[in-house]
């Protein structure tokens, strides 16, 4: 991640406003393909949710022919990036929870 960052020119502490588009991208093409599917996008809230499960409901309830069934959206948990200052180097970088403390 670093080396991409740096090699492209992109602070460490702007990464979060450098991806923005290309989700804001992302989140328009699912609209665009949901609207020309005739579908909703359905937003999953609980991590007990059985995608497989609702699908085959999708699928009773419309039929089994060809074409888009569902479009699901999550918030899917992940290891994150947190910007750090190291203080040897001096060069902001990104700290993926495997950091060790110099303290």
């Amino acid at each position: 991640m670093t080396s991409y960052l740096y090699a492209h020119d992109i602070r460490i502490f702007d990464y979060a406003r450098f991806v923005e588009p290309l989700r804001d991208q992302i989140r328009a093409n699912a609209e665009r393909v949901a609207q020309k599917a005739g579908i909703q996008i359905e937003f999953v809230r609980k991590t007990s949710f059985r995608k497989e499960s609702r699908i085959q409901q999708v699928l009773i309830q419309r039929g089994s022919h060809p074409g888009l069934v569902q479009i699901l959206s999550a918030m899917e948990s992940c290891p994150t990036y947190q910007p750090w200052h190291d203080k040897k180097t001096q060069h902001p970088l990104p700290d993926a929870g495997q950091r060790v403390h110099d303290d």
